[in-house]
């Protein structure tokens, strides 16, 4: 039940996590799928998954060029630069775990680790902001002129978008929003003492949202707006279609230029293999305080797997991929509920 759970979430954040990356939301399930099997061998602990993150994903928003070649990045290019972040990032960790670079992470402190672990639960709640409210997503290009063009918002400057844009708050969006969050809470509060029952939530709630836009979709249809998908009762957007099938086995390092090419990327590719090896061993290691018992993390071991889980999903259509926080938390309770 542990890994129904933890599929349904997956699919549902691996969308998410895509499109702020700024690639097609397939390519968030080709993440997941690929970045997964490789950890399945060769990860050393019991509970991390693999896949796309929050905090990864703003990362590599943010080092994709938006030039290449002297030319615009078009829809395709971004696809094929994330995937080579992906190879190099992977291909850093591998190195870095051959060279035993792993014991760094000792050198970490605890309180380094609490407050990594609560920096990210307010990252992922910051990104979600836009879409609960319904409104454009904050666009530093728009707020400080073209040459910001795909930056990343600061602090002040999602406040500003979200002030500056709150004429544009979508009710029904909001409203669901709110609706979903509370049927959450309720589930979480109401079974309290079940934790089997408490972990169905996501799925409960995902299943009666399907059934709602289904018969919305059959009665209302829906509409494009401004490339969005929204439904034409409600006015709520979609995800819309997903490409079919598995993704083929490509090189991405041939398709986006030389060797001299490949190297401008690994500036970032290094940014990103160290920043994801910190999250999953932040995440490892304050797992590990609670049940000691269950097994000591090889750090050597994590940025080997890693590196393979980075290099397997660049092959396969996915970006930069590393542990993940909330599937950690289920299948810690599912690993050790008291039936």
């Amino acid at each position: 039940m542990a890994g129904v759970t933890v599929g349904v979430i997956a699919v549902l954040q691996s969308l998410s996590y895509a499109t702020i990356v700024g690639v097609p939301p397939v390519h968030g399930l080709y993440t997941a799928f690929a970045s997964l099997v490789p950890y399945v061998i060769l990860g050393s602990s019991p509970f991390l998954s693999t896949g796309p993150t929050a905090v990864m994903s703003i990362i590599v928003n943010g080092a994709v060029p938006q030039y290449w070649n002297g030319k615009g990045v078009d829809p395709t290019m971004r696809i094929l630069l994330t995937q080579a972040l992906a190879f190099c990032a992977g291909s850093t960790q591998i190195i870095m775990g051959l060279c035993k670079l792993g014991k760094l992470i000792d050198l970490v402190s605890e309180p380094i680790i609490h407050s990594f672990t609560s920096a990210s639960a307010i990252l992922i709640a910051g990104t979600q902001i836009d879409a609960i409210l319904g409104i454009p997503k904050c666009n530093p290009a728009k707020l400080l002129g073209p040459s910001h063009e795909g930056e990343e918002c600061l602090v002040y400057e999602i406040v500003y978008s979200i002030g500056s844009n709150i004429s544009q708050v979508h009710a029904n969006t909001v409203a669901g929003s709110i609706l979903s969050f509370g049927l959450l809470l309720l589930y979480k509060r109401v079974l309290v003492h079940r934790t089997i029952a408490v972990n169905f939530g996501p799925i409960v709630l995902m299943v009666l949202n399907m059934g709602l836009f289904y018969i919305l979709e059959s009665q209302f249809g829906v509409v494009d707006i401004d490339g969005k998908i929204v439904d034409a009762k409600l006015g709520i957007q979609m995800v819309g279609p997903i490409a079919v099938g598995l993704p083929s086995l490509s090189n991405p390092l041939l398709a986006i230029g030389s060797f001299r090419d490949v190297t401008r990327l690994y500036t970032a590719g290094i940014t990103i293999a160290v920043v994801g090896f910190m999250e999953a061993m932040t995440i490892a290691k304050t797992m590990e305080t609670q049940k000691p018992k269950v097994g000591n993390v090889n750090a050597l071991n994590e940025l080997i797997a890693l590196g393979h889980c980075n290099i397997v999903s660049s092959c396969f259509g996915g970006f930069p991929a590393t542990g993940r926080y909330v599937f950690e938390i289920i299948q810690f309770d599912f690993r050790f509920i008291r039936l």
